[in-house]
């Protein structure tokens, strides 16, 4: 199994959570990852991250997985909605991937 965790910092938290919700409904209904969870930070003194965790069964399925979201023009365009309103703070976004042991 391959996790890929994607953080982004929060700038606008209404918009983010808006943003959130959309971007994860439609890669539940279109793209189907084995799973995806999306949560944000609570009870956090600083800036607050929200945070994608997204299973799949192997290297060969995330990399399927990348190719049709990076052709995905809804997708696209909720990112480009996600900078219009900023929703996030710019270049604060990170991915982690790991593998089970």
């Amino acid at each position: 199994m391959i996790r890929v965790t994607s953080a982004v910092h929060i700038n606008n938290y209404s918009a983010a959570v808006k943003i959130a919700a959309e971007i994860t409904n439609l890669v539940k209904t279109k793209h189907r990852p084995k799973s995806i969870d999306v949560l944000i930070d609570r009870f956090s003194t600083g800036v607050r991250r929200l945070c994608w965790y997204v299973d799949f069964d192997d290297i060969a399925h995330l990399k399927r997985w990348q190719a049709e979201l990076a052709k995905d023009s809804a997708y696209v365009g909720l990112l480009a909605k996600a900078k219009k309103t900023g929703a996030f703070i710019k270049n604060t976004q990170h991915h982690t991937f790991q593998s089970s042991i």
